[in-house]
C-alpha cells in the first residue's frame, strides 16, 4: 500500500474461498396411486450459490419397494413396479462438484386407488355411512360409481364389488376393523 507521500507498507491479506453446500428446500411428502408415476422436478427444491443446478448430482436412499429413476435433467420419477402399496421414507441427497452435499427426507405413500383409501368411496377423507350408501346404490344399479370410486369401494381388495365389501366398510365404521381388509399394505 502506498500513501500520498510515496511511503508504503506491506501487509498480508488472506482470502478464503468458501464453497457452500447446495441447499434443498423441503421436498414435500406426497401420495399417489399404484397406477401413477410420480414426477418430482428436483430443481424446484434446490439452490446452490456456487454451482449451476446442472452441475449437481442427486441420489436417493430408502426405497425398498419404489422404483426411482433420476434423469439427467434432474427429474425424479417414482413408481410402484409390483403394485406395492404403503409408505416409504426417502432421503434425497444433492452433491456439488467439490463434494459438498445436503440431504432432505420425504415420505411417499402409495395407495391402491386414486384419490383416497379403501372404504372411503366418496374420497372425502372419512369412511362413513355415505360410503355404504354409495356402494349399495352401485350394487343395485341405482347410481354407478366411477372407476376410482369402485376401486375405493373394493374394501376386501378382491377386484369384485359385492356385499362383502359393504360389510367390510360397515366393520370399519363400527371399529371392528381399523381399515378395510384389502388395506394399503398388500
Amino acid at each position: 500500500m502506498y500513501d500520498q507521500k510515496g511511503g508504503y507498507d506491506i501487509d498480508t491479506v488472506a482470502i478464503h474461498v468458501i464453497d457452500d453446500a447446495p441447499q434443498i428446500s423441503d421436498i414435500p411428502d406426497t401420495t399417489c396411486s399404484v397406477s401413477d408415476t410420480l414426477a418430482l422436478d428436483l430443481d424446484q427444491f434446490t439452490s446452490d450459490c456456487d454451482d449451476a443446478l446442472d452441475a449437481l448430482e442427486w441420489n436417493v436412499i430408502g426405497n425398498a419397494h419404489l422404483a426411482i429413476d433420476i434423469t439427467d435433467d434432474r427429474m425424479a420419477r417414482l413408481f410402484s413396479p409390483d403394485g406395492w402399496t404403503g409408505t416409504e421414507s426417502l432421503t434425497f441427497t444433492v452433491h456439488d462438484p467439490d463434494g459438498n452435499y445436503f440431504s432432505d427426507k420425504c415420505h411417499v405413500t402409495v395407495n391402491l386407488c386414486p384419490g383416497g383409501v379403501l372404504g372411503d368411496v366418496d374420497a372425502n377423507g372419512n369412511i362413513n355411512v355415505l360410503d355404504v350408501v354409495a356402494t349399495v346404490n352401485h350394487l343395485l344399479n341405482i347410481q354407478e360409481l366411477n372407476s376410482a370410486a369402485q376401486c375405493r369401494a373394493d374394501c376386501n381388495g378382491d377386484n369384485t364389488l359385492n356385499v362383502m365389501d359393504v360389510l367390510g366398510i360397515v366393520n370399519v365404521i363400527l371399529g371392528i376393523f381399523p381399515e378395510c381388509p384389502g388395506g394399503t399394505g398388500r
